[in-house]
């Protein structure tokens, strides 16, 4: 069960915090540089969605390796 949990928390928080990191990298480049600069803003993006939703799925890996022994 933490497995399901967990793995549906981390792929959660990696889309929602995909979008909302690539808007705001954006947003901080303004309009010509976004486009400009693009591929790199997604890489930032999933780069930083990507660390949180570890972070979030730590927790029940865990509990899962806890439980097993």
């Amino acid at each position: 069960m933490g497995t399901l949990l967990g793995y549906s928390a981390q792929g959660a928080c990696k889309f929602g915090f995909y979008k909302f990191f690539t808007k705001t990298y954006s947003d901080m480049a303004g309009p010509d540089n976004a486009v400009k600069y693009k591929t790199l803003i997604y890489l930032a993006g999933s780069t930083s969605a990507e660390v949180i939703s570890d972070i979030t799925l730590c927790p029940f890996e865990a509990v899962k390796q806890t439980t097993r022994q």
